[in-house]
């Protein structure tokens, strides 16, 4: 008991374990990138290995705060977004597209499918995240790319992600 205590209050404070009961953030924003028509001129036309950053935001960068999960938003649980964009048809399609988290250095964080972020659901209350405690974000660097069949996404569709956060203080 006196060796794993110690070990178990290391972890918890490095934020490298957490108690799973424990809230993941203090706080969770949304990141939405709509797709259209090829030949549109516009930055999202549906194209294969093009980059499509994520709209700049000051608060989730390192100076503000550590972002500590990722979920991508499943057409299970919301099919039609706010702007009217559609969510992709399926789960299945997120293989297709892979997010890349960078640095200000333009050095790579995270670079996992999409898949890899889907909520897993549990009695449809609780949900497995993507956990991670990210503090060296530049948010504008970040972005999605299509990696498989562009044929799987229309225009009109859209991808939205969760971000989990919380705010950095001056212990950070």
């Amino acid at each position: 008991m006196q060796l794993v205590s110690p070990l178990i209050n290391y972890l918890t404070e490095k934020e490298m374990i957490r108690d799973t009961c424990a809230p993941v953030s203090e706080y969770v924003t949304t990141a939405q990138i709509d797709f259209t028509a090829a030949g549109t001129g516009l930055p999202t036309a549906i194209a294969l290995n093009t980059p499509y950053y994520l709209k700049p935001y000051d608060l989730l960068n390192a100076k503000n705060s550590k972002i500590k999960a990722l979920e991508v938003v499943s057409p299970t649980f919301q099919s039609i977004f706010s702007n009217g964009s559609t969510n992709v048809t399926s789960d299945d399609v997120f293989s297709n597209f892979t997010l890349n988290i960078l640095n200000g250095e333009q050095d790579v964080l995270i670079q996992t499918p999409l898949t890899s972020l889907l909520g897993i659901a549990y009695g449809g209350y609780a949900r497995k995240l993507y956990q991670t405690c990210l503090e060296d974000v530049v948010w504008s660097n970040c972005y999605i790319e299509i990696t498989g069949n562009t044929a799987l996404v229309n225009p009109g569709n859209a991808i939205k992600l969760n971000i989990y956060y919380d705010i950095k203080n001056d212990k950070s």
